[in-house]
């Protein structure tokens, strides 16, 4: 990968330039500045956007964007942008593409065509005549850019102005990482009420459909899913079928069928494992389910109920775009468990039911038996007491 110099740098050289005191004291209480701004910001969203809107202010830039690399899509956001409209794209040649790849700053004070031309990249939207463009660390990974433009004069940006937006960005980096570790704290605190209010649920109900058509919900609504659905065996435990299903698709996914060791759900169902599919349409064992359009995005994610090793069914949640995570899958399996011991309080809860019918046909039975033998005891009397 090429390395990012200074364009200026192929004429003749200059004297070396030294800040002075007051430079460094004005970029020491910038950097001040936007460090306490977002120590304290756990949002992401908000984060990101006074991170933009500090820099537009720092360097009375024409053009500033925050860039987002999203490493399971391959795509690239922008989440913050000022001066020009930047539309999300998967990760290609641009100059954005061209810092997150190398991690280090590009800065470009003329003949900005001439200069992408020279690193074979592009550079897309508005002209500008300077750009600076620095990496964001994110637990020493490259996922992010900061960049400010300048689109009325070049060499508008120093080596100064480099090494302080790589400070802000080096800050930028660590407020990020606190406020993922923040969401992701936040998540599974929501996740475990959630777990719990539906444990008490299933203590309180009997009723198995109304408790799947709950946990399939919940999967649906926290999972940011487009369908749910939960498939139970029939008695022969070869063919599965929904006995709850969520979204516009519900319909058709009930009227589906599963086969045990077909398409992607039925094998997950025969090696009783959970797994997260990316992308369905790129396995081998994808199967169309019938009614249904092509989305070429969607992710599927899989789960069984299981008690013990009996596979007791198969809980399904798909979505378009944003891709299913590990901790998605812990929360699925955590649903699925809830599930698991819901069938098998109903198993249980019929099982005594028909004990109970069992026994109180049984104690008829022998109240009627009681009451034959008595009337022919009765009859015998009488016929025995009666002359002949």
């Amino acid at each position: 990968m090429m390395s990012k110099q200074n364009p200026s740098s192929t004429t003749k050289p200059e004297p070396p330039q030294h800040p002075s005191g007051g430079e460094i004291a004005n970029a020491l209480a910038t950097v001040n500045m936007v460090s306490t701004a977002i120590v304290s910001e756990l949002e992401l969203d908000e984060l990101i956007k006074l991170i933009g809107e500090q820099m537009r202010q720092t360097f009375k830039a024409d053009i500033v964007y925050v860039a987002l690399y999203d490493e399971a899509r391959n795509m690239v956001y922008f989440p913050y942008q000022y001066g020009d409209v930047i539309e999300s794209r998967p990760f290609g040649d641009g100059l954005t593409e061209q810092i997150l790849s190398s991690g280090k700053p590009l800065l470009i004070n003329e003949d900005l065509m001439q200069r992408t031309v020279e690193l074979s990249v592009k550079h897309s939207g508005k002209q500008a005549s300077s750009y600076l463009g620095v990496p964001v660390f994110v637990n020493r990974r490259t996922l992010g850019v900061i960049s400010v433009q300048s689109t009325k004069s070049e060499g508008r940006f120093s080596e100064d102005d480099a090494r302080l937006l790589t400070t802000i960005a080096a800050n930028m980096g660590v407020a990020m990482h606190n406020a993922q570790l923040f969401q992701a704290s936040e998540r599974r605190a929501r996740e475990m009420a959630v777990l719990a209010e539906v444990g008490r649920e299933i203590l309180a109900s009997l009723d198995l459909s109304v408790v799947l058509q709950r946990v399939s919900k919940l999967a649906q609504e926290l999972l940011a899913a487009d369908h749910s659905a939960i498939f139970l065996p029939d008695e022969t435990g070869q063919i599965f079928r929904a006995i709850v299903a969520e979204g516009e698709v519900a319909e058709q996914i009930l009227a589906d069928t599963i086969y045990l060791g077909q398409g992607i759900i039925g094998d997950l169902a025969h090696r009783a494992e959970a797994a997260v599919i990316n992308q369905p349409y790129d396995d081998p064992r994808v199967l169309d389910i019938p009614g249904t359009e092509y989305t070429s995005d969607e992710k599927l994610m899989v789960a069984p109920l299981l008690s013990g090793d009996q596979v007791n069914g198969i809980m399904a949640v798909w979505r378009a775009g944003s891709s299913f995570t590990s901790a998605d899958l812990n929360f699925l399996q955590g649903l699925t468990r809830l599930g698991a011991i819901a069938i098998e309080n109903a198993r249980l809860f019929k099982a005594a039911e028909e004990a109970r019918a069992t026994a109180e046909s049984a104690r008829l039975e022998a109240e009627q038996a009681n009451q034959a033998k008595s009337a022919f005891l009765a009859n015998m009397t009488h016929e025995l007491r009666t002359p002949l």
